[in-house]
């Protein structure tokens, strides 16, 4: 499996899913002392991600710091290959939802221009990542039950893979 990922701005080289995990997992250890779960094997040398490296690790820091910032300290990374589809799911649970429906509107939006006027720099950074890339991203709350001032952030980030022929 190899993951396209550019070493300079504005170039593509084929890297690894192997080495997307190995990004992921750096970042979740660096700034949430966590380890990613990994769902499933990644069993092909051909399968690869094409992105630039520089926009990618941007785009994995610029979420882990915030959920180092915004978090309670609870966090859970999953990482899943299913057919030719990345799928990492970032939890992080919030003790005080202030805010949060704004954040999720601003994730969610497709459009550029909303982008362009957000004043959170982080976040824009990893939208316009995404565009770049073609990369889908999906934010959800999903609260205790016991208690709907607490509960979890889960960002679903989908990179689709290529397969050398």
């Amino acid at each position: 499996m190899k993951v396209t990922i550019h070493s300079q701005l504005g170039t593509t080289e084929p890297i690894s899913l192997e080495k997307l995990y190995i990004i992921l997992s750096e970042s979740a250890q660096n700034h949430l002392d966590i380890t990613v779960e990994r769902l499933s094997d990644i069993p092909s040398e051909t399968l690869y991600l094409s992105a630039n490296l520089y926009d990618l690790k941007l785009f994995i820091t610029d979420w882990t710091r915030n959920m180092q910032k915004h978090g309670s300290g609870d966090y859970r990374i999953t990482f899943e290959l299913q057919g030719k589809i990345i799928l990492v799911k970032f939890w992080n649970k919030l003790n005080r939802p202030a805010g949060i429906k704004d954040l999720l509107d601003f994730i969610n939006n497709k459009d550029k221009d909303s982008v362009i006027k957000r004043k959170t720099h982080g976040i824009s950074s990893m939208k316009e990542i995404a565009n770049r890339w073609n990369i889908s991203m999906h934010a959800i709350w999903v609260n205790k039950e016991d208690n709907p001032n607490t509960g979890s952030v889960c960002l679903t980030v989908k990179f689709v893979v290529d397969e050398k022929v």
